[in-house]
């Protein structure tokens, strides 16, 4: 039972996040051989102002 936890930038709409998960779930069942209703996925939405690279808030980084 495959579980796949998903964090990225918040503002996709459902319609993007439903296509995502489904095409997730279907490469995971190709690949595994298992059957979608096995494949449970975890999609978080996070905020610019609480995701750093390279030591920078992505929040900052738009602005330079």
């Amino acid at each position: 039972m495959p579980l796949i936890q998903v964090d990225m930038f918040a503002g996709r709409t459902d319609d993007q996040v439903q296509a995502y998960v489904q095409a997730l779930t279907d490469a995971t069942c190709r690949l595994l051989g298992c059957v979608p209703e096995d494949v449970n996925i975890i999609v978080r939405d996070v905020p610019r102002a609480r995701w750093s690279t390279g030591g920078t808030l992505w929040t900052k980084r738009l602005t330079a």
